[in-house]
């Protein structure tokens, strides 16, 4: 399996730490950074919370996709929240993507924000409206954490948060997965011990699972150097072929390592 993308979400991470967080991983071609926290517990979660810090987001990068993790708890604050969901979406050019948290009355709020651009019912009355500004996006990629019925009934794709087995079908549907490494001292000495091993780890967990995405939950203080080594090494060894990635992972890792010596100009006679 090849060209899996990697995406980053700090669960609990302050605006100001989702901000330090974006312009290394636009740089280092990370595929997203997303908001809040597919389990609903850190701090920071909340959704007008997650989707206000995300417009900061997008006020300083171009290319990164921005993940807003929603509960949609309180059917009183869906429209608000369609509402600041196309806000959002318009000012990042289209960048927007929506991990919905399924628990007791998020299906219904599910469904009522994402129906909401078309066809929203106002309350006591027999009559639907549009709720304006719609998103730039014709439809919003939409994955939903853990639940398969819910998915289904959204048509949309999924979060796991323990492997499954991939799924048979023709055309697979959306899948994320995931993972929550040891990183407490931080991403290089994570690779450390064996960064093509990890790779290669990683790369067999997500065809496994069948999943196209790794999403990896860290620490919302992680530092520029680890966005640096996993885009140096991660980014590239799971973009690649099956043939490559071996090669490139140790290739990325010994430049990353080394290349204060590789880079050091010849010294004078």
């Amino acid at each position: 399996m090849n060209g899996i993308r990697l995406s980053l979400c700090a669960p609990g991470a302050g605006a100001a730490q989702l901000l330090a967080l974006a312009r290394p991983a636009e740089h280092w071609n990370l595929a997203a950074l997303w908001a809040g926290d597919p389990h609903g517990r850190a701090d920071n979660a909340d959704d007008s919370y997650v989707t206000t810090s995300l417009a900061a987001v997008a006020a300083v990068t171009t290319d990164l996709r921005l993940g807003a993790f929603l509960g949609l708890p309180a059917p009183d604050r869906v429209v608000r929240t369609a509402e600041d969901a196309a806000v959002l979406d318009q000012a990042s050019g289209g960048r927007l993507e929506l991990g919905l948290r399924a628990g007791d009355g998020a299906l219904e709020g599910a469904v009522r924000l994402l129906t909401a651009y078309h066809d929203w019912a106002l309350p006591g009355r027999d009559e639907t409206v549009a709720v304006i500004p719609g998103p730039a996006q014709p439809v919003l990629p939409r994955v939903v954490v853990g639940d398969e019925a819910a998915a289904d009934a959204l048509l949309a794709g999924r979060v796991l948060l323990a492997p499954e087995p991939a799924p048979r079908r023709a055309v697979p549907r959306r899948r994320l997965l995931a993972i929550t490494p040891p990183l407490q001292d931080g991403v290089v000495a994570w690779l450390a011990d064996d960064a093509v091993g990890r790779v290669l780890e990683l790369r067999a967990q997500a065809a496994a699972t069948g999943a196209q995405e790794l999403l990896l939950l860290a620490p919302p203080d992680l530092a520029e150097a680890d966005i640096q080594a996993l885009g140096t090494v991660l980014v590239p060894a799971l973009r690649a072929a099956g043939r490559d990635a071996e090669a490139i992972a140790a290739d990325a890792w010994t430049w990353l390592t080394r290349k204060r010596v590789l880079h050091q100009p010849p010294a004078r006679a």
